[in-house]
C-alpha cells in the first residue's frame, strides 16, 4: 500500500503534510514541563502561587504523600515530599534562575522533562495566558 490518504476527490495526498505557516507557528509557541519537589503541600503552593502570579508558569501541579528515598550522611534516609510539575513557555535557563530562588530546598532537583507537541487548543489557551 503507498502512503498517502485517499481525498473524497479521490486524488492523493501526502500522509504527512504540514504547512509552513503551521510549522512556523509550532515552533515558536512550545510548553515545556519541569519537575522538582519539596518537603511539603505549602511549599507546592507557594512554588505555583509565585510561578502563576509572575506568569512564568500556565499550569503547576502538586502531587502529594510521595515517599522519597536517598542516601544522607552516608546513611540511607526517606521523607515525604510533593512532587511540583511546571507547565511554562519560559528557557531552561530562566526557569532554573527562578526555581533556584525562590525554591525552599538549599539544593532544589529541577529537571525539563521533554515532551512531544501539545494539543493545539491547549497551547493557544496557554499562550494567552502567558503573554
Amino acid at each position: 500500500m503507498k502512503a498517502g490518504l485517499a481525498h473524497p476527490s479521490g486524488k492523493k495526498r501526502p500522509l504527512f503534510q504540514i504547512q509552513i505557516p503551521q510549522l512556523i507557528w509550532i515552533m515558536k509557541k512550545k510548553i515545556k514541563l519541569f519537575y522538582t519537589t519539596c518537603g511539603t503541600i505549602k511549599d507546592g503552593q507557594m512554588l505555583a502561587k509565585k510561578l502563576l502570579s509572575n506568569k512564568e508558569a500556565v499550569c503547576v501541579n502538586l502531587i502529594k504523600n510521595v515517599e522519597s528515598f536517598f542516601i544522607e550522611e552516608k546513611k540511607y534516609a526517606s521523607s515525604k515530599e510533593v512532587i511540583v510539575i511546571i507547565k511554562t513557555n519560559l528557557e531552561s535557563q530562566k526557569i532554573k534562575k527562578i526555581i533556584e530562588f525562590i525554591h525552599p530546598y538549599e539544593i532544589p532537583f529541577l529537571a525539563e522533562i521533554k515532551i512531544g507537541p501539545v494539543n493545539k487548543k491547549y497551547l493557544n489557551w496557554a499562550t494567552k495566558i502567558l503573554d
